[in-house]
């Protein structure tokens, strides 16, 4: 059997510790989550996937019962309602499929809460590496803390090296040495002390390094995901570690005071080196063709990050999207977007593109307010103009029920400019005016003449509000699969 596995990292339940001093009334930080795990196979004929569960700490799996798979079917697991997981609070989880197997992992605030806050979603991991890297991480700044996973993917203990850096220093805030069995994972909250050690207003970045328990010449491959919750809010999103960097980031989108509610996206670059300073320039396009602006090299120090919003070089109002560059030593970078109303949003910087693309969890609610709706930008990454993109949106039973053409021969789409698509411009709802519900699960594919990226959003209005907070929303990356 030809076997394809994706890793995906999963918080479950997770009741984090509390934090003094804190009003813990509306805190994302403290809420219990549970969660589901969607997923879609692009394959032409039918499968076969198994999910195992691995409790932290823990190298004996809990194996589910296989589900089958029809070609192109999209589907979600409620995580919270499998009886067979028992006791089992938090951990990781191994997808295998004889067909090749796509998946998102949604975190979303345990009932009664389950409206009331954001959702936290990031793509699953199809491989790992001995070094992964996370731009960003935070102990009570900026309104928000971190909460960090890593899963050993080998099957023998690992010894995972973890390093924070603050902001500006090449001296580690935190070094230490976990261990961790085969299949199970590490889950570090930035305010539990018995993981780490990070002072009040911690702002940096992180480097893992992962090995054989007992022998550091054979290294051990591990994935990594990151949250960040609003300390004393409702904000909560979530993103990938990822295993390594390059001289060119493409961001998919970029927005300064946009759609008026203010939508702004932050970027934190990080330079994975930890011996070379990284010479870093960004360049920002909108969605016509243009480049409108860029900023001054900044050097960034071994293991450093450097933050960048997009509205310190060009002018209000903008959507596009944008390229990082780096001399010296090669970068990662995860995008931030937020607004006026509520919306908090995480994804991950790519370094390079796809000519197939999938994104497995697409949505589309008759009325904002009601449900969940999904919006897609795509941006081309490739040398020359693509001139033929379809996006195929495909429901729970494998159905394609519509084909949007992005980009043709007689309206291109240039080298680093992006272009959206969702259900509804697709012509891909049913009769209530819904995508992705009845039948449950819904996905596409974005096929491509040019490599592209693919960001998508998960957004939901509130009506009535909660405060302030009128909107939720997420981001999570599409996956590159083979055509």
């Amino acid at each position: 059997m030809n076997v394809q596995r994706i890793r995906v990292f999963l918080l479950i339940g997770i009741i984090s510790v509390g934090l003094t001093g804190i009003a813990q009334a509306q805190s994302a930080t403290n809420q219990v989550w549970t969660s589901s795990i969607t997923y879609y196979t692009p394959s032409d004929t039918p499968g076969t996937l198994m999910i195992s569960f691995y409790p932290e700490g823990s190298d004996t799996p809990i194996t589910l019962p296989s589900i089958s798979l029809a070609p192109h079917k999209a589907g979600s697991l409620f995580v919270g309602g499998v009886s067979e997981l028992g006791s089992f609070t938090r951990g990781s989880a191994i997808l295998s499929s004889d067909v090749p197997v796509v998946a998102t992992y949604v975190q979303f605030a345990a009932p009664p809460e389950t409206n009331n806050y954001g959702r936290l979603i990031y793509s699953g991991f199809d491989n790992g590496a001995p070094t992964f890297y996370v731009p960003t991480f935070l102990k009570r700044q900026f309104g928000s803390t971190s909460l960090m996973g890593i899963q050993n993917l080998e099957n023998f203990e690992a010894e995972i090296r973890v390093r924070f850096y603050a902001v500006g220093s090449s001296t580690p805030t935190d070094d230490r040495t976990y261990t961790v069995p085969g299949g199970s994972s590490i889950i570090i909250p930035a305010h539990d002390t018995s993981k780490v050690s990070l002072p009040d207003g911690f702002n940096g970045s992180v480097v893992i390094q992962a090995n054989r328990r007992g022998d550091s010449s054979i290294p051990a491959r591990v994935v990594a995901s990151a949250q960040e919750t609003d300390d004393n809010g409702r904000g909560a999103y979530a993103f990938e570690g990822v295993a390594s960097g390059a001289d060119r980031i493409y961001m998919a989108t970029m927005l300064c005071n946009a759609f008026g509610t203010n939508q702004t996206s932050y970027y934190a670059i990080q330079n994975i080196s930890l011996t070379s300073t990284a010479s870093v320039r960004v360049f920002f396009y909108d969605t016509n063709g243009n480049q409108i602006g860029q900023t001054p090299v900044q050097s960034v120090g071994p293991g450093n990050k450097w933050s960048v919003n997009p509205c310190s070089y060009i002018s209000s109002g903008v959507s596009g999207s944008a390229v990082i560059s780096a001399t010296g030593a090669p970068v990662v970078a995860i995008g931030k977007v937020k607004d006026n109303i509520g919306m908090a949003t995480a994804f991950v910087g790519q370094a390079a593109g796809g000519t197939k693309v999938v994104a497995p969890y697409i949505r589309w609610a008759a009325t904002p307010t009601s449900e969940w709706r999904t919006y897609v930008a795509i941006m081309n990454v490739g040398t020359g103009n693509a001139t033929d993109i379809k996006v195929y949106y495909y429901d729970g039973n494998g159905t394609l029920r519509a084909t949007h053409n992005v980009a043709t021969a007689s309206n291109p789409l240039p080298p680093f400019i992006k272009r959206n698509t969702n259900p509804q411009a697709a012509g891909a709802l049913d009769a209530g005016g819904n995508f992705g519900f009845s039948p449950p699960g819904g996905a596409i594919e974005v096929i491509s003449d040019q490599p592209v990226v693919v960001i998508v959003r998960a957004q939901r209005d509130l009506s009535p509000p909660l405060g302030s907070v009128q909107r939720f929303a997420e981001d999570y990356n599409g996956t590159i699969v083979t055509p």
